[in-house]
């Protein structure tokens, strides 16, 4: 889903730069590549946010090329729109900001907006939105052989009494715009502000990207609302994800540069083309940054930082982004002196993000954290049989401490099926508290050692002992939030 994200991302900022625009299509990649959350931090975690991401995106690059560029199969398009939509809103609350597209419905091809054509427009989107609902039923009959699992009321008032709940704050001590201002999308987010506050309101073209350019900072109005009505206790980085790759978009079409015609050399006045000299100049800003950052780490050691990172945050993410802007300020002329001191500044900020995410790809700690997540299944996987008559009970503890495994009996019978290829039926697992541990009517339990320890002591446990067979993890202590756990399996005798 990350690099589905990432070809759109450089189609939609090329789309939006027009012509000779594969090169702002790479620079919006670079600030999308560069961020820490994406691959640092949340990657390889089953999170809903990066599915709205995802979804999002490809909303964006439906509008651009078939409903903004007047495809002969717009009302198609539409529907697909709205389908789209549908999926995001149902992936996750967040979704819904994606509906901020559909202020840009309703023009005909002179660009006049038309209420007739708006109600044939969000018509189709209504379409499409059942078009949607109907094929997810279909999905989810061929894949939890259910196909009312995501319209059955009591699902609903399940996933919004989870999301919904008003819950006590704690951690409360950074906004959301300053969660952004903690990385590169520092950067990326005051260019998408310098880029989009240039947008004419007086043009038609413009009034279609405007409603484009909103979507970021309609989510963070969305996160503000749910904040002030009590609904996060704190702010988890990953809720800010849907709004980076429209920000690398935006972000990126602020490096448009004046390209056209020819330089002439003085002594010999012999012509040489504009894209071949800012492509020398870009290929010279690369080179710059490149041996800098080769040759500065003794430097910044014996200056007395503790870390590459915290030069980084401190010294040259600051720096850079405040040169970048003034320089935007002073050179108006935008030709191959603007070209190179932006360049250079751009590399500055990236190059330490991407090679981090580069190192941690290579060293595949995404996959080592996605696998971690059925790490109790592979440990025990051999004690382990499959039947019908089999009931699988999973303490509540093991997720609460390390996100390992689901989060109810429901996600819990998924991963289940997923990891083994099988196909478990819900009410062969429990959602397990102390009190069903102890009542033994199940054919294995995955406890955590915390769990055990406090049951011993507080329970009288010799019917667990008599009943199954204990088999602990000794191997491996996993560092949780809570301090270390290990795992422990209950296998009926």
């Amino acid at each position: 889903m990350y690099f589905a994200t990432c070809v759109l991302v450089y189609w939609c900022a090329k789309l939006l730069a027009g012509k000779k625009g594969a090169m702002i299509g790479l620079i919006a990649l670079l600030f999308f590549c560069a961020e820490p959350i994406l691959i640092e931090k949340y990657v390889g975690c089953t999170f809903a946010d990066f599915t709205i991401m995802f979804l999002n995106m490809l909303g964006i690059f439906v509008y651009l090329v078939f409903i903004f560029g007047e495809h002969k199969h717009r009302h198609l398009f539409t529907m697909i729109l709205g389908l789209i939509f549908f999926w995001a809103v149902k992936s996750k609350e967040p979704g819904i900001c994606m509906g901020i597209l559909f202020l840009g419905l309703g023009k005909n091809e002179q660009g006049i907006w038309n209420i007739s054509r708006f109600a044939k427009d969000m018509g189709c989107i209504c379409l499409g939105m059942i078009t949607g609902f109907l094929l997810l039923m279909v999905l989810d009959q061929i894949f939890l052989k259910d196909a009312l699992f995501s319209v059955r009321p009591s699902n609903i008032r399940q996933l919004f009494a989870f999301n919904l709940k008003t819950r006590n704050f704690f951690n409360l001590t950074n906004s959301w715009y300053a969660i952004l201002c903690l990385s590169p999308s520092l950067t990326a987010f005051l260019l998408y502000l310098l880029v989009g506050f240039s947008l004419p309101l007086s043009s038609n073209l413009s009034r279609h990207k405007i409603v484009l350019w909103l979507i970021p900072l309609v989510l963070m109005v969305f996160m503000i609302t749910i904040t002030i009505k009590g609904q996060a206790r704190s702010r988890p980085h990953y809720y800010i994800i849907p709004a980076i790759p429209v920000i690398s978009i935006w972000a990126a079409q602020f490096f448009r540069f004046d390209l056209n015609g020819h330089l002439f050399l003085k002594k010999n006045n012999r012509p040489i083309h504009r894209g071949v000299a800012s492509a020398a100049f870009v290929l010279l800003a690369f080179i710059v940054v490149l041996v800098t950052m080769r040759y500065i780490a003794g430097p910044i050691k014996n200056a007395g930082w503790e870390s590459w990172n915290q030069f980084y945050t401190c010294i040259i993410l600051p720096l850079s982004t405040t040169v970048l802007l003034i320089s935007s300020i002073i050179m108006r002329r935008r030709g191959l002196m603007a070209l190179f001191l932006a360049s250079l500044c751009l590399f500055f900020v990236v190059y330490r993000p991407l090679v981090n995410n580069l190192t941690l790809l290579r060293d595949r700690v995404v996959a080592k954290r996605s696998e971690l997540r059925f790490e109790p299944y592979r440990v025990f996987a051999d004690e382990l049989t499959f039947n019908k008559d089999v009931k699988i009970l999973i303490s509540k503890d093991i997720h609460k401490r390390s996100w390992m495994l689901g989060r109810e009996y429901k996600s819990q019978c998924w991963l289940f099926n997923v990891f083994f290829n099988q196909k478990f039926d819900y009410d062969q697992f429990v959602d397990g508290s102390w009190e069903d541990i102890l009542k033994g009517d199940y054919t294995y339990g995955f406890l955590t050692s915390q769990d055990w320890k406090g049951i011993s002591q507080k329970y009288n446990i010799k019917h667990l002992l008599k009943n199954y067979k204990l088999k602990t993890d000794k191997k491996t202590a996993y560092r949780t939030r809570s301090g270390a756990m290990q795992l422990v399996l209950l296998k009926k005798r």
